[in-house]
C-alpha cells in the first residue's frame, strides 16, 4: 500500500492531481483495509460524486476489461482520459490480482496499465452488468444492500477529507446520472 501511495503522489502536477490523489488514495486505503471484493460499481459512483462537487470534471464509466484473453465486467472513472480504478485490486471472484491504476497508470509497475479498458468481449457484457449500465445512481442506490449507502459513502469518505458535502443533496443532484458506457478502448 505504501508504495502505490508514493506513485500517486509523484503523479501530482497541479492542484487538481492534488484533489483526485487525496481522495483517490482515501478510497483505495479504504477498499484495501475492509477488503471490499467486487465493490468497483460502488467505489467508482462514490469517487465521481466527490471529484465532482470538488470540481474535478470526470467521466463514471462502465464496460469490459481485458486482461490477457479473459474479460470482465467493471466500472471506473476517467479524467482528461485517464483511468482512475482503485476497486481493481479486489476482484469479486478473488480471480486474479491487478494492481489499482491512477490517471492510466498501474501502481505496481508504474507503467501504463496494460489492462484494456473499454474492449468489447465476443459476449458483451453480462446481465448484472448491462442492468446497471441501464440503471441511474439513484435506482442504483436504493438496490445496494444498504439502501441509499452510496450516498452516505460519498458524505462519510469527504468528511474524513475535510470536505462538507450532504448525502441528501448529493442524491438529488445525481440520482438521475447514468454510467457512460464504454465499448472500445481508450
Amino acid at each position: 500500500m505504501e508504495n502505490w501511495l508514493a506513485t500517486i503522489n509523484r503523479n501530482i502536477h497541479n492542484k487538481n492531481d492534488e484533489i483526485v490523489s487525496q481522495v483517490y488514495s482515501r478510497m483505495l486505503q479504504l477498499i484495501v483495509k475492509t477488503k471490499n471484493k467486487g465493490a468497483c460499481h460502488n467505489t467508482s459512483a462514490v469517487l465521481h460524486v466527490i471529484l465532482n462537487e470538488l470540481g474535478i470534471n470526470n467521466s463514471l464509466c462502465i464496460g469490459e476489461v481485458k486482461t490477457g484473453e479473459k474479460y470482465f465486467d467493471h466500472s471506473w472513472i476517467e479524467i482528461d482520459g485517464k483511468i482512475y480504478d482503485a476497486a481493481i485490486c479486489m476482484p469479486l471472484d478473488g480471480g486474479r490480482y491487478h494492481p489499482p491504476v491512477f490517471a492510466s497508470i498501474d501502481l505496481d509497475s508504474e507503467t501504463k496499465t496494460e489492462l484494456g479498458y473499454g474492449i468489447p468481449s465476443p459476449g458483451g457484457l453480462d446481465d448484472p452488468a448491462k442492468s446497471i449500465a441501464k440503471t441511474s445512481l439513484g435506482d442504483y442506490a436504493l438496490r445496494t444492500p444498504i439502501a441509499n449507502r452510496l450516498w452516505l459513502m460519498a458524505e462519510q469518505l469527504a468528511s474524513e477529507l475535510g470536505y462538507k458535502l450532504d448525502a441528501e443533496k448529493l442524491e438529488h443532484k445525481y440520482a438521475s446520472k447514468f454510467r457512460v458506457l464504454r465499448p472500445d478502448s481508450l
